[in-house]
């Protein structure tokens, strides 16, 4: 993500599944790209191949739970524990460690199996207040599944294509976002601006106690917190873990009349940082006849020969995380789940007997004779049917 919280694809790559062996490929590639980066977080699904592979390539890196997957991994089914979700969601993005306990109080009470589930992933891998690295406000996964949105029809294609139009997408992107950061005239990004300006408004009656000439105290009618401007911390932790300036910093910034709160942000949302992002150009590549063939040709493999299965293919654009909630199959004939009734394993039922069924019915003549009844007539019961003349 950049300063203005924009998509900046670093590698991409083709594989066949996502297994334990195509993940580690990935990503020493991607450590021959970026190499050793200090403080570096990768937020991902509960994938187990994914972990495996973050801990073999970058043991030293910080690996996070997306927490939109985890949301869907409490299994919340009924409607009243659906309406209760936002009591995660405060979890996960408190600051301070007191609200955050706070809050699992509250679902403990509310929530106690989803609270039960949340203990055993572990706090230090979802919620923002025990993460002991940085995330800069970014819970989710969200701008991997906005890029699997935007190929979501390209990934249909020939691999050669589906590259060429990761490459287009990222040279039209490049250019659009190089041409807005020209035109950037406050030292913040406007993304961050609007962060500032919010935080402004809402601190605008806090009340400022001095402590020292870098140490203050100030009242937000809430909880209290203490700005030290010479460490650049605040004890609410929004300021360290967001990049930008919190409002006790910027109620701090006001008493001692300065103006421009963007030198209390962190440099990744300054604007010269964002186009420095964007300075490099995506080149296309030449026609395929001008293409440089090396002397020795490597050896192309055919494709495996897979059996294609009729009717049209089902669309499996999003691949579901760990321990989320899988459909179950219920059969309607026998009940049990596991298949449907068009392959059932039960025998087939007889049919139910039921009285006055045309299978079942007798059906005779009353003839009238003048002799008397015969003698098969006396042994046969006989059995009329009435109809309604009305209808």
């Amino acid at each position: 993500m950049d300063g203005n919280n924009g998509i900046v694809p670093i590698a991409m790559g083709v594989g066949k599944t996502e297994s334990g062996t195509s993940w580690t490929w990935f990503l020493r590639k991607l450590r021959q790209c970026i190499g050793d980066v200090p403080n570096l977080t990768f937020v991902t699904n509960r994938t187990a191949s994914i972990d495996l592979a973050i801990r073999t390539v970058f043991p030293s890196a910080h690996h996070r739970l997306c927490c939109r997957h985890l949301s869907q991994n409490l299994r919340l089914n009924s409607t009243k524990e659906k309406r209760k979700r936002w009591i995660f969601w405060e979890a996960c993005k408190a600051y301070r460690l007191s609200d955050f306990e706070a809050t699992m109080d509250l679902m403990r009470h509310s929530l106690p199996r989803a609270a039960q589930y949340l203990e055993e992933v572990g706090y230090a891998r979802w919620a923002r207040s025990h993460f002991p690295g940085l995330r800069y406000s970014a819970m989710t996964s969200n701008s991997a599944e906005s890029v699997n949105s935007v190929t979501r029809f390209a990934c249909y294609l020939p691999i050669t294509m589906l590259v060429e139009f990761y490459r287009a997408t990222l040279q039209q992107w490049y250019f659009i976002r190089r041409h807005n950061g020209a035109q950037m005239m406050n030292a913040v990004t406007p993304w961050a601006e609007a962060k500032l300006e919010k935080r402004i408004y809402r601190s605008a009656n806090w009340k400022v106690y001095p402590i020292s000439d870098l140490l203050f105290e100030v009242d937000d009618r809430y909880k209290k917190g203490t700005c030290d401007l010479h460490a650049k911390t605040c004890t609410c932790m929004q300021w360290q873990l967001s990049g930008i300036a919190c409002g006790h910093v910027i109620s701090v910034a006001r008493s001692l009349d300065i103006q421009d709160c963007s030198q209390f942000c962190s440099v990744w949302f300054n604007s010269d940082s964002y186009r420095a992002t964007y300075e490099e150009e995506v080149i296309p590549l030449p026609p395929e006849a001008e293409y440089v063939l090396p002397n020795e040709r490597l050896t192309v493999l055919p494709p495996p020969l897979d059996i294609q299965n009729s009717g049209r293919p089902r669309n499996r654009d999003r691949i579901p995380s760990r321990d989320e909630e899988p459909i179950v199959k219920t059969c309607s004939r026998c009940g049990q789940s596991g298949h449907f009734r068009y392959n059932c394993p039960s025998p087939m039922p007889a049919p139910r007997q039921t009285h006055g069924s045309s299978s079942s019915r007798q059906r005779s003549v009353s003839r009238p004779s003048d002799c008397g009844p015969s003698e098969s007539d006396t042994t046969q019961d006989y059995v009329f049917d009435t109809y309604d003349l009305s209808k």
